[in-house]
């Protein structure tokens, strides 16, 4: 154990350093540094916003020097901030100049006509209508070639409701860190309110085997890999899970939003 928020106080979020040594957390607008070797806690500044501004979450700059703020005011408006760590004056963000402040994340696709580029910048992820459901598909930027990599038909675990209203299809899907896997989750099940999940696949760029990664029905797709780009680790709701490229999800331990350390 690392760090303890104060009787009443929650830790909101948290980042390692860029070199792995440290973890900088947020307990209501005031930030900490814990060194992971001893445990040593220390003051890391603070967010100086207007009364009423909450912080959400936070993204270690690519700088590795300032922290990129999402807050929401009185009104539920969302803010972005971001604040050289030790400090506290806070400058405000535009959408545009907070997106070149932290580093680069894959895209989710979502709906029919979201496309996401993989990382080596050849091929589109996107995925499209096909018979009664969806399906995923991957392009050539180039020559626009494409190619269908899931076959959702083939997968278990359907609820008969959730088929009869549109068929099978994809609630989201992103590139690997590496470009090599896309991860997806098909909707699977919805409850009575709408809130829709499925559990977590992974297949290759090009097709193949369709891999289960997680037991639990999953609400989004994670994108925690490790360096290497061979592990997967998210939560499932409840636990700490790693999953490989191999189809074999492991339990670790209780506990939420997990992220690797910078040299795993």
């Amino acid at each position: 154990m690392l760090a303890v928020a104060a009787q009443g106080q929650t830790i909101q979020d948290f980042v390692w350093s860029a070199d792995g040594s440290r973890i900088y957390y947020v307990v209501g607008s005031q930030f900490y540094e814990v060194t992971v070797a001893n445990g040593n806690v220390a003051d890391a500044g603070a967010l100086a916003a207007p009364a009423g501004v909450t912080i959400d979450r936070v993204e270690l700059g690519r700088d590795g020097q300032t922290f990129a703020i999402i807050a929401f005011d009185a009104n539920t408006l969302t803010r972005l901030y971001a604040v050289t760590i030790g400090q506290t004056e806070a400058r405000e963000l535009a959408i545009d100049q907070y997106n070149a402040l932290i580093p680069r994340h894959p895209p989710v696709v979502h709906t029919v006509g979201e496309m996401a580029v993989s990382p080596n910048g050849d091929w589109v992820l996107f995925k499209d209508l096909v018979g009664g459901g969806e399906e995923l598909f991957v392009s050539n930027v180039e020559t626009g070639a494409r190619m269908q990599i899931t076959s959702l038909y083939q997968l278990g675990g359907f609820e008969e409701s959730v088929e009869t209203e549109g068929g099978r299809r994809v609630m989201e899907a992103a590139w690997s860190s590496d470009g090599r896997y896309v991860v997806f989750n098909p909707m699977q099940y919805c409850s009575e309110i709408g809130l829709c999940s499925g559990r977590l696949f992974l297949v290759e760029a090009f097709g193949g085997p369709q891999l289960q990664l997680s037991i639990e029905m999953m609400v989004n797709v994670p994108n925690g890999w490790n360096s290497d780009g061979n592990l997967l680790v998210y939560d499932d709701g409840s636990r700490i899970v790693v999953a490989d490229t191999q189809g074999y999800p492991k339990a670790l331990t209780e506990g939420h939003n997990p992220k690797w350390q910078p040299s795993s």
